[in-house]
């Protein structure tokens, strides 16, 4: 029964087109929107227009990097972390990553948030203003999934 509903479900273009277009009407914010309150039960329903699709982690991250930062500030993560933030976020940008150091497992417990408030100090003290902090979900080498 399963493989027959999958089997009926018809894409066309305007089933997964992110980007926008007055000939489509770009299905797949909606669906975003619904399968992330679906799942994740939010106090505020995440509506269409506030879903953002791009091509993925490269392009989003430098789409953060100019909106939630000036060239030198810096974006606060926990380490260990997808390689490529620092290419993401500050090649074009010029945003800086702030590492926070933590064990695998840290990440997922209050600890870490000693390990932000030490690295969040240690940029201030160098003249880094932090300008936010970036929590990978799910986590990017760990694999799980932040409660």
């Amino acid at each position: 029964m399963i493989l027959q509903k999958y089997t009926q479900v018809t894409f066309t273009e305007d089933s997964v087109g992110y980007g926008s277009s007055s000939s489509t009407p770009n299905r797949l914010p909606k669906a975003v929107a619904s399968h992330l309150n679906n799942i994740l039960k939010p106090l505020s329903p995440i509506e269409p227009e506030t879903v953002i699709v791009a091509s993925g982690i490269t392009a989003i991250g430098s789409m953060l990097s100019f909106t939630l930062a000036e060239p030198t500030d810096g974006i606060l993560v926990s380490r260990p972390v997808y390689g490529r933030f620092e290419l993401d976020y500050g090649v074009e940008a010029d945003v800086q990553i702030v590492y926070a150091d933590t064990d695998p497992e840290e990440a997922f417990t209050p600890v870490v948030v000693d390990k932000y408030e030490a690295a969040l100090r240690r940029a201030q003290d160098e003249g880094t203003r932090v300008r936010a902090v970036l929590i990978v979900n799910p986590h990017n080498p760990v694999g799980k999934y932040h409660p």
